[in-house]
């Protein structure tokens, strides 16, 4: 078994728009919520992709003025629970929020483009001239045909693969707007020496080869002097603020489900942590991790010596793989995952051939980094776990369920999670658990635009935060989970 596993997905920080399916904002939550409450906190906005009414992308401009007061507007979001997991910085004036909530038992993300300052060398696309002259469309904002017609287009030539449904609205647009109006826009845009050709080309060919065609002089006109040197869509957070990674460590016996519901949790939050680890026990920096042993009580224990030498060896690599793994794996947005821990020498000595004081392992088990890490201890009943794995007899299955259990307790940031019950109810335990500890570390490094969530999460219980407008239909399960609400801000 390999030491580590790294998983990619597609990159967060990719500036270009998220199209989905069109959206009618009355029938959608968090978008009702969210225009709702940026009016009533007079946000001057405006939903850049929209139509009749339906959404097309959760990309809104908002006036530089107002960006304070976008942390009131998503206390109110995260009333109705939806929480911010994630916020990536893309650009100068550009920010990307992910906000989850669990639904049905399955984490519903949606990932929310914020620009608040212009992103092109063009006037007509700056948040305060896309506000100054916006139209109320139903229930919200949203720009006029010519300048929504440039925003497509800009976002059309700066892609080096155009998405379908961005050309697709682009051609929608233009034909609202008439010949005569998209040709004076493309006149703007290009100037006198390109406008001809640029109105012809577009109305006489393919719209995917009249924006190859004039990609060039496109890019040239609108990309901002300061970032000609790299392609627009291709900009990435600046690490050195730091990233809003995670860190998450599945504890329990051999037999409880760790590996299956580590999985589930991955998959679930591949949208808001792109770049994903997952390591077994320890990081591997000087030596790889051995392959887990059928019978991990078969193997006699070292000598007190043998066995300090072990544990200062284990701490070095834990520290270590921090410095050298994991704590750019963070920065760069990244979620790290361990099966098993350095914690788990104090649960389970006999499993790592440990015969050495227990109060060194607790003493350097302090030291262990880094400082915020989301402990998910994982429990089932003995005879359900004996019948999974026939490993270890079922009076030490029962003494280490009691060790687990008290290092949940005394831990912070931690959760104990049934097992017995389906994978289904498992995983919405756990991302029940870990939600208001991403929110709560997201809004500790974004305060100004979620400085106001630590209020909401006070105010409200955990259970109704999650469980908003009765959607849950958990009524006929068991208990969930118990929880240790410990979270640090």
């Amino acid at each position: 078994m390999p030491h580590v596993e790294t998983f990619y997905q597609p990159s967060l920080t990719d500036v270009r728009s998220q199209f989905i399916a069109p959206v009618e904002p009355s029938r959608n939550v968090f978008l009702s919520t969210l225009f709702a409450a940026l009016e009533g906190n007079d946000v001057r906005y405006c939903v850049l992709h929209c139509s009749r009414g339906l959404v097309y992308a959760f990309e809104i401009a908002v006036h530089p003025e107002d960006v304070s007061k976008l942390a009131l507007a998503f206390e109110s979001v995260a009333q109705t629970g939806y929480c911010p997991i994630q916020a990536v910085n893309l650009a100068d004036g550009r920010k990307r929020l992910v906000f989850g909530s669990v639904v049905d038992e399955v984490l519903e993300t949606i990932t929310l483009d914020v620009i608040f300052k212009n992103q092109t060398a063009l006037a007509c696309t700056s948040p305060e001239s896309l506000i100054n002259r916006r139209e109320r469309s139903y229930s919200f904002w949203r720009p006029q045909l010519q300048d929504a017609f440039a925003v497509l287009l800009a976002e059309a030539v700066f892609s080096d693969d155009p998405n379908e449904r961005v050309l697709a609205r682009l051609e929608t647009v233009a034909g609202a707007m008439g010949k005569r109006a998209t040709e004076a826009v493309l006149r703007e845009i290009f100037g006198s020496q390109w406008g001809e050709k640029a109105a012809t080309g577009f109305h006489n060919s393919r719209l995917l080869d009249f924006i190859r065609d004039f990609r060039t002089a496109l890019r040239s006109r609108i990309v901002p002097r300061e970032t000609r040197s790299k392609s627009f869509l291709r900009q990435k957070a600046d690490e050195k603020t730091g990233g809003n990674g995670a860190f998450l460590v599945f504890l329990g016996p051999d037999g409880v489900g760790k590996t299956t519901l580590l999985q589930e949790v991955r998959q679930s939050l591949a949208t808001a942590f792109a770049q994903q680890s997952l390591y077994r026990w320890r990081p591997g920096v000087f030596a790889k991790t051995p392959r887990a042993a059928c019978l991990p009580h078969s193997k006699p224990l070292r000598s007190t010596q043998g066995s300090i030498s072990y544990l200062f060896f284990t701490w070095i690599d834990f520290v270590a793989g921090h410095l050298l793994k994991t704590r750019s794996q963070m920065s760069r947005y990244g979620l790290v995952i361990f099966d098993r821990y350095y914690h788990d020498i104090g649960v389970d000595p006999k499993r790592y051939r440990y015969n050495g004081p227990m109060g060194l392992v607790r003493w350097l088990g302090r030291t262990i980094p880094p400082g915020q890490v989301f402990f998910f201890v994982l429990d089932a009943d003995e005879a359900a776990i004996l019948s999974r794995k026939q490993q270890l007899p079922i009076d030490e299955i029962r003494r280490q369920r009691a060790a687990y259990r008290e290092f949940a307790r005394s831990t912070p940031n931690s959760v104990v999670i049934n097992t017995d019950g389906s994978i289904a109810n498992c995983r919405a335990q756990a991302l029940r658990a870990i939600l208001p500890y991403l929110a709560a570390q997201t809004a500790k490094r974004n305060p100004c635009w979620f400085g106001t969530f630590m209020k909401v999460q006070k105010r409200v219980p955990l259970e109704n935060l999650h469980n908003a407008s009765a959607r849950e239909s958990s009524a006929t399960s068991k208990p969930a989970a118990e929880v240790s609400s410990k979270a640090s801000a």
